[in-house]
């Protein structure tokens, strides 16, 4: 049998899973806006930052101040009782590794940032913009609020826009629908379309109206 977690180890995902919900409730009803959480990046590193901080005092605490140790009467040799870890990882490690990955991820996201401004700065035919609709168009629909564009040409001052008929609960799905080719098939896209000056696209990405450019996925 794999042991998964030893004493409160178990507390690692429940803080980080529990403050992560409370922060983006508490955000969204001190601002009133029910996408507040996802619209801005702060929430999210406010309150890894908070869990990681409960999570070494509660690792300190257990690890060290109330950690049992036992004396071996012949030998006088002391021993450790075993710490309070996840994947045998202490708990207060996790207050330290959690923060490292994301900052990892963190960094990712900026060069995929940066490649994406590059991309918006030269336009391409059938570049794909992967959009958030509520910030592009007047559109009503929050929950399924995210949607895939497509160039369809390109001049000296603008780009001709064709937008697709599908609309997204999850980032995750419009992209996946990219990965597996289902935004090239004969219908996906109306037939009418809008235009954009050039100048404008990386205002866009800044608003997070656009949130990924995917170029040469096919063409």
């Amino acid at each position: 049998m794999i042991v998964i977690w030893r004493g409160f180890g178990w507390l690692v995902p429940i803080v980080f899973i529990a403050m992560l919900i409370a922060t983006q409730m508490g955000v969204d009803a001190i601002f009133g806006v029910d996408d507040y959480y996802k619209d801005y990046d702060w929430p999210f590193y406010a309150a890894i930052g908070l869990s990681s901080m409960i999570l070494a005092a509660v690792g300190f605490y257990l690890n060290y101040v109330k950690r049992v140790i036992s004396v071996n009467e012949i030998t006088g040799k002391k021993k450790k009782s075993p710490s309070h870890s996840l994947f045998f990882i202490p708990i207060e490690i996790w207050a330290l590794l959690v923060p490292l990955c994301v900052a990892w991820m963190e960094y990712g996201d900026i060069k995929s940032d940066k490649q994406d401004l590059v991309y918006l700065e030269q336009p391409a035919v059938n570049d794909l913009y992967l959009s958030d609709y509520s910030k592009m168009f007047d559109w009503d629909d929050k929950e399924y609020r995210y949607g895939i564009l497509k160039v369809k040409s390109v001049s000296d001052e603008n780009v001709q826009i064709l937008v697709g008929n599908m609309a997204y609960k999850l980032r995750a799905s419009a992209k996946e629908d990219v990965l597996k080719n289902k935004v090239f098939k004969k219908d996906y896209f109306r037939d009418d379309m809008f235009s954009i000056s050039r100048e404008h696209l990386a205002n866009l990405k800044n608003e997070k109206a656009i949130r990924s450019v995917i170029r040469k996925v096919r063409q």
